[in-house]
């Protein structure tokens, strides 16, 4: 039976790929951050949102402080590392990951 290269390529990206979302499901989670290192990372993550202003819409950031604040409601009042809850987030972030990927792509990296 003879493979042609272009099936041998997608083959391979089909491997890769498949790889790739189980690194992810792995790691998922497995990240910790002591509070003075969350705090240090907000800090940053405010200076660059500074840095950053102009590419985001009025709407854009609006969009993204909503579900910042959902996910700290969610933190603070329930174990979101645990059970069904942690598993509906891995679920959101998989998702939300593969509509990076698409839009990436779509827009040939930019933004």
């Amino acid at each position: 039976m003879k493979v042609s290269k272009q099936r041998i390529k997608q083959i391979i990206n089909e491997e890769i790929e498949k790889l790739q979302q189980e690194e992810e499901q792995k790691s998922f989670g497995t990240v910790r951050k002591t509070a003075q290192d969350a705090k240090k990372a907000f800090r940053q993550r405010g200076d660059t949102a500074i840095d950053q202003a102009d590419e985001y819409t009025n709407t854009e950031r609006g969009i993204v402080q909503q579900i910042n604040d959902l996910l700290e409601q969610l933190a603070l009042t329930s174990d979101i590392d645990q059970g069904q809850i942690k598993m509906e987030l891995m679920s959101i972030f998989k998702r939300l990951q593969k509509i990076l990927k698409i839009v990436k792509k779509q827009q040939g990296g930019n933004k």
